[in-house]
């Protein structure tokens, strides 16, 4: 409208001035009489409770707010402007810079598309956007006013004030709306009559199924459920997470012990906490604590309704997760020793107060944890006696294997690596070695004999020359002590730092105590730790029952390997989830965020999505596979070779168990694993290893795959070849293992782009004529090929519901590569070397689908099989056309099927452009780690390394901060040194290195390496005081040293003054 319409007509005095504020001089006009017309207004909307106010209502008959009218005639419609605004014509449009700052609902949208194409005024210019996912909406809005509009909070449960004193009912109270308003239905006496004391604090609680603590005002509170009605269901349909709360709120209160209803309240604060917080992404940590309350108040209720130990243990186990974020210490502390003396066999809440009290730097001592350790195994022992064979008997045996390592780990962080690894030792002779009479009735017996046994001295558990305690039992004198071990000559380091050269010495012995020594040795005397004795480890050792060994072995072998640093070796119920929830340590875990050179630069590249994934991540989490075993740079390696010295010398003495296990105790199924530990580590003779291991197992189909395989990455592709068909040759060779071997040789002549010599490959092997089996390399005849696919096909469901799930896996296998050679749907862009990736994908997902349908899809066979796929995948894009949304669909689905998988993320995150506008990998990693389910070590890590390739150094400091901020790594060690290091490379960072470190001492005070930091990645950052305080700390909290810094530090001193007065 033209500003002359805005100003009123004066008459009979001076004009005021254009843009003059000066007030008028006469009385307005009086108001014209509106009487007639007042039954055409409609009656003011009410919202809300009348209660809310305070001041009493005017009468409905009073317009003190209304306008007065023009004096003009009603049938003017418009004002003709005659002057106009000349800077209207000069400028363009108004001068934006006197127009007062606004923002109207919705604005910068464009009307009729979604909510993610906006508009938006970015300094002086309106500029086009393409908003992300989580953007997209009015939900989330920037604007607080127009989130809390929408998002269905402003229809929650009111605040019930109290009542003025002075409260006086006006006569509108008693007017009766025509149209029903959503809170119409709340009685406002009711609602003020139940307001709250005086002096009470009001609760934070759910805006949508929570309200005050106790149980009845929240399940039996006529507004909760008035609030839940159908009418408010219809009302949150557009929205699905107020919709869910309303559901969860009314199934908690129609079925209070309905223990999975509560759980699922309980997890669905965590969405509406990401939904209300400020960074949808990364809540404060006031929102945190403001919800854990929420939480808290809702597991104290589900706790009164739970009727089994089992449920009550799992709700008693989240509430202090929760519950811990609120207290203070000395709470903690008590509530943790009443739940303990409440669930004293509960082995979930004994772990979770342990990891507290470890990482509780106020109270930690090293020798009150290791005491903690040693009186759980003793009560683990004291029930294993009592209890006969069968499940329980198996499951106290995983609880003893678990604390064990529990407890050597944390023994070895400390620094004390001699005592850690005596006891594997001595527990790895106990359950491999021991006398066949022994039995649980001579336990105390035993052990004097295994006593004797040990303070020999003579060749132990992978060391050289080692016979085992059940031959020493037979003849001492078959076995004779090594000889006495020589220290290496070792100098510090040319450096004019004391406190440097200390460190390095440090390390240098910290290295060579990987075994303990003998009592001849050099240097023992020296240093009382060095040599082990029994009394040292007897507290610490187990016993396993002899009709539990078979049952348990293999989760003792997975153990000792994860101690050393190592994925597991073979497949076991309880050792899945150690990769993801357990504190593991990687062999290159300290190395987390430090690009390689191959991959610096790699983010800032054009060519970055044309070249390989990165295939080199640290904490690993992938089916173990022959392939995955033996396979070269081109894949994932399923062993990190560890760049840590001492690391390094534990793996070597882990290959060496191994070896024992294998060829002297006939450990048949962890020959593979052996083979190829020993060839990515020891680097030895892989043949004469491979003759050896199958002249002792040459049925061991996997052994013959990983020696193809091998053969196969070294160049060598004839000879692998042989291999195979060599293992298809074996009499009474089962159905499975056949396929297995004909899908891995038509799978090297894919690789090697021989597709019709793959196709025979299949053809010749997977159909039997009389017996006998076509040559390979035979021209076939390939009318066939449709009976062949319909027979791999009829095999495969009829295995699925027969529940031979290995067989139809592998004839899936057979299947997907036939149908990339053979079939010819044109789906797809593909080149001469290149097949019909749609139909090989889809018979992939014809099983995948079955599997999720009944129930079995999260096996480990099928994680197996989408590995397979995605190499499939992987070498056709890298042969030729592909498109990118078929690459992004299908990893995205098979992240869906196994999230914690790393090969599935790598190559998801593999051609995805940096600036693209919508980042579809850090949406899916967001989702993954929000999820408190599928949250882990190897997806944070595998952020931060993807952060390090694409992003800069602010992001990637952005996801360690994430990462350590999460429940799966605030107390891991490795990540805190490696974000330590991070912040120390980056100039930018470095400030913050030192107060780093200081959080990584209250997070992780039992860490030796991380106090370590502070002598050598740090030092140059810290004085003299602040190393002596740090080390004085090491002391304190009874840490390992080897040498004391003091004296070290003196001498050192004095030696350099001594060299510049002899220059």
């Amino acid at each position: 409208m033209p500003r002359e319409e805005a100003r009123p007509r004066q008459t009979g005095s001076k004009p005021v001035p254009k843009f003059s504020f000066k007030a008028r001089t006469e009385a307005p006009a009086p108001l014209p009489d509106t009487s007639a017309t007042q039954h055409d207004e409609k009656p003011p909307a009410v919202h809300g409770d009348a209660g809310r106010t305070q001041e009493p209502a005017p009468a409905r008959s009073a317009h003190p707010q209304q306008l007065p009218a023009r004096n003009r005639h009603p049938e003017d419609g418009f004002t003709v402007d005659k002057r106009g605004d000349p800077l209207i014509r000069q400028y363009g449009s108004n001068n934006t810079r006197e127009v007062p700052g606004y923002r109207r609902y919705g604005s910068g949208r464009v009307l009729g598309a979604d909510g993610f194409i906006r508009f938006e005024r970015t300094g002086t210019r309106n500029e086009f956007f393409f908003r992300g996912y989580r953007d997209k909406g009015p939900i989330l809005s920037t604007d607080r006013k127009t989130f809390r509009a929408m998002s269905g909070l402003a229809g929650g449960r009111p605040v019930r004030v109290r009542p003025a004193r002075g409260f006086v009912t006006s006569a509108g109270d008693e007017y009766l709306p025509l149209t029903t308003s959503r809170n119409s239905h709340i009685d406002n006496g009711s609602a003020l009559a139940s307001g709250t004391a005086e002096g009470d604090l009001p609760a934070y609680r759910s805006l949508h199924s929570q309200g005050d603590s106790e149980d009845e005002d929240m399940l039996n509170d006529d507004d909760h459920q008035s609030r839940a009605s159908d009418s408010d269901m219809q009302d949150c349909d557009h929205d699905p997470i107020t919709k869910r709360s309303i559901e969860l709120g009314r199934k908690v209160r129609d079925t209070p012990h309905d223990m999975d209803a509560w759980h699922a309240l309980v997890d669905h604060q965590d969405i509406l906490l990401l939904r209300t917080a400020r960074d949808a992404l990364h809540p404060t940590p006031a929102e945190v604590r403001s919800f854990a309350d929420i939480k808290l108040s809702l597991l104290e209720k589900a706790l009164s309704h739970a009727a089994s130990p089992e449920q009550r243990e799992l709700i008693q186990l989240k509430l202090m997760a929760e519950g811990m974020k609120l207290w203070d210490d000395k709470t903690t502390e008590r509530r943790w020793d009443e739940v303990l003396e409440l669930y004293p066999s509960s082995q979930s809440l004994w772990e979770a107060q342990m990891a507290y009290r470890q990482a509780n730097i106020t109270t930690f001592r090293h020798d009150d944890i290791k005491q903690r350790y040693i009186l759980h195994l003793k009560d683990l022992h004291k029930n294993l006696q009592v209890t006969t064979a069968g499940q329980r008997q198996e499951d106290l045996c995983n609880e003893l294997i678990c604390t064990f390592l529990h407890a050597t780990t944390f023994l070895s962080d400390a620094g004390y690596m001699e005592l850690a690894c005596s006891a594997w030792q001595a527990v790895l002779e106990l359950t491999f070695c021991r006398p066949t009479s022994s039995t649980l009735g001579e336990h105390a017996a035993l052990f004097m004999l295994f006593q004797e046994f040990w303070d020999s001295e003579v060749p132990r558990f992978g060391e050289a020359g080692s016979m085992g305690w059940a031959n020493f039992a037979k003849d001492h004198s078959q076995s004779e002590p090594p000889e006495p071990h020589q220290l290496k000559a070792w100098s510090p380091p040319p450096t004019r730092d004391a406190y440097k050269a200390w460190a390095a010495t440090e390390r240098w012995k910290s290295k060579g105590a990987a075994i303990s020594a003998r009592t001849l040795d050099e240097g023992a005397e020296d240093d009382p730790f060095r040599v082990v004795l029994f009394p040292d480890i007897e507290d610490l050792l187990l016993w396993i029952p002899s009709s539990a060994i078979s049952n348990v072995k293999a989760l003792l072998v997975n153990a000792f390997l994860r101690f050393c640093c190592l994925p597991a070796a073979l497949e076991t119920s309880s050792t899945k989830n150690w990769t993801s929830k357990w504190p593991s340590r990687s062999s290159t875990g300290c190395s987390l965020g430090m690009l390689s050179k191959d991959q610096a630069g790699l983010g800032n590249s054009e060519e970055a999505g044309r070249r390989g994934p990165d295939f080199e991540q640290c904490f690993q989490n992938f089916a173990r596979t022959p392939q995955a075993l033996f396979h070269g740079s081109d894949w994932l390696n399923y062993f990190e070779v560890a760049k840590d010295s001492e690391v390094q010398a534990r793996q070597l003495w882990a290959v060496e168990v191994l070896k024992q296990l294998v060829l002297r105790l006939s450990e048949a199924e962890l020959a593979p694993y052996y083979f190829a530990l020993n060839g990515t580590l020891a680097s030895g003779d892989d043949k004469k290893t491979a003759k050896a291991l199958l002249k002792r197992d040459p049925t061991n189909v996997d052994l013959y795959i990983g020696y193809s395989t091998r053969e196969y990455s070294a160049g060598n592709a004839p000879s692998a070849r042989n291999i195979a068909s060599a293992a298809l040759g074996l009499p009474n060779l089962p159905e499975h293992d056949r396929l297995r071997l004909v899908a891995w040789l038509a799978g090297m002549r894919i690789e090697s782009q021989e597709l019709e010599e793959a196709a025979k490959e299949i053809i010749a092997y997977s159909q039997p004529m009389g017996g006998t089996h076509y040559p390979a390399g035979q021209p076939q005849d390939f009318t066939g090929i449709s009976e062949l696919r319909q027979s791999m096909r009829s095999k495969r469901d009829f295995s699925v519901s027969a529940g031979n799930l290995g067989l139809a896996f592998a004839c899936t296998k057979v299947l997907v590569l036939l149908e990339y050679l053979t079939a010819g749907s044109n789906k797809e862009p593909a080149s001469e070397q290149q097949g019909d990736i749609w139909s090989a994908l889809r018979s992939a997902d014809e099983l995948s689908d079955d599997l999720k349908q009944r129930g079995v899809a999260d096996s480990s066979e099928h994680e197996e099989l989408l590995e397979f796929s995605s190499k499939l995948l992987y070498f056709h894009a890298t042969h030729g056309p592909c498109r990118l949304g078929l690459l992004r669909e299908q990893f995205a689905k098979y992240i869906d099927y196994f999230p914690m998988n790393t090969t599935f993320q790598v190559l998801f995150a593999w051609r995805e452009t940096r600036l693209s506008i919508d980042d579809h990998v850090r949406s899916k990693l967001d989702e993954l780690v929000a999820d408190p389910k599928l949250d882990c070590i190897s997806t944070r890590a595998f952020v931060i390394q993807h952060e390090a390739r694409v992003g800069n150094a602010n992001s990637t400091a952005a996801a360690f901060e994430h990462a350590l901020n999460s429940n799966p790594c605030k107390n891991h060690p490795q990540i805190w040194i490696a974000y330590i290091r991070f912040c120390y490379k980056h100039t930018s960072l470095r400030r913050k290195a030192k107060s780093v470190l200081y959080r990584a001492l209250q997070r992780c005070p039992w860490s030796k390496d991380v106090y370590m930091e502070a002598f050598a990645t740090l030092v140059s950052e810290f004085d003299s005081s602040e190393l002596k305080s740090v080390y004085n700390t090491m002391v304190e909290k009874g840490l390992r040293i080897h040498t004391e810094m003091d004296d070290f530090v003196q001498e050192w001193k004095a030696q350099q003054r001594e060299k510049r007065q002899r220059q």
